[in-house]
């Protein structure tokens, strides 16, 4: 059942200030998506590289080189610049892929943002998204099949060992297409690596930060020599919980800022006050309606539509309009 919010009082003058206001039972005046300006192009040095960059032998020095130029190294460990893994068969944009994006080039400010794959995204959201940002590149990359000789069967394996591969090369902040950020995450570009609790004694991998050659990536991809691919999940959640304990110095932990507090649930159905989060998974799979694109966000009132207003329009009150 998808929640909608349509007999709905207007919001009052004492809670004109909404922005430490969970309540959700008022409406606001909503911009209408074409509003979002594009990211002005002050450099010309994000058109240096075309679209599409292939990733082997020299040209991996290339882009490294091409990073190093427009991620000038600060006072910060990790670099501002945003990965995703677009691996399989061409397919087209989702909304809340799309959401994923702009929620980083709002919040991050990155240098780049690099889309890894084997097949360019198309699609509206696609090309709205290139419209409005113009520092992201498609870098052509194959998917990992082994790992310490030992075959990847799985899409879900190959993308976790990709996600690891370009982290341990270049560093940055790493982003599942379906999480989420909420808010600057300044503090965290100041840790060598960061996961956080997802579950109990379970490291997510929706969303993570390294320095380039992170020592407990590093150990941790050591580990994979006893990779199963019939276990599921515990290289990839487990095992990074574990080492953790055994490395502490190596790692920074946050406490479930990057997931829901609860069953997911409260994601799709109800809402709860997320202002201590700096990311979400939205774990979109468990999601059956279709019903989420930029007009449904409007009158959606669950966490889910509340935080897409957030992203977009600055409010993440339903929409009066």
């Amino acid at each position: 059942m998808v929640v909608f919010m349509d007999n709905v009082e207007q919001c009052s003058s004492v809670q004109a200030n909404l922005s430490n206001y969970w309540q959700f039972d008022c409406k606001v005046q909503c911009p209408d998506f074409n509003h979002l300006k594009p990211f002005p192009k002050q450099d010309s040095r994000y058109d240096r590289y075309p679209m599409r960059i292939p990733l082997n032998g020299s040209t991996k020095t290339a882009l490294q080189q091409y990073i190093n130029e427009m991620c000038p190294k600060d006072d910060l460990p990790v670099p501002r610049l945003v990965h995703y893994i677009w691996f399989g068969v061409s397919r087209e944009m989702k909304f809340y892929q799309f959401l994923s994006a702009f929620s980083t080039y709002k919040y991050v400010k990155p240098c780049l943002i690099l889309y890894h794959g084997n097949t360019v995204p198309k699609g509206r959201y696609w090309n709205i998204l290139l419209r409005l940002v113009p520092n992201i590149k498609f870098v052509y990359r194959e998917e990992p099949t082994t790992i310490e000789n030992i075959k990847l069967k799985q899409i879900e394996h190959r993308a976790d060992i990709g996600r690891f591969q370009v982290l341990k090369d270049f560093g940055g902040i790493y982003m599942d297409t379906d999480s989420i950020l909420l808010k600057p995450i300044l503090p965290l570009l100041r840790h060598d690596f960061t996961l956080s609790i997802e579950n109990p004694e379970v490291l997510g991998i929706g969303t993570m930060l390294s320095t380039p050659n992170a020592t407990f990536l590093q150990i941790w991809l050591e580990h994979y020599i006893t990779f199963d691919t019939n276990e599921w999940g515990w290289h990839s959640v487990i095992l990074p919980y574990r080492l953790s304990k055994k490395y502490p110095s190596l790692i920074h932990v946050e406490n479930a800022t990057f997931y829901s507090p609860g069953p997911l649930e409260t994601l799709f159905f109800n809402n709860f006050n997320w202002e201590d989060k700096f990311a979400m998974h939205l774990s979109i799979r468990y999601y059956k309606s279709s019903l989420f694109n930029e007009f449904d966000i409007r009158r959606l009132n669950t966490t889910l539509g509340a935080m897409a207003r957030h992203i977009l329009f600055d409010r993440k009150e339903l929409c009066a309009n």
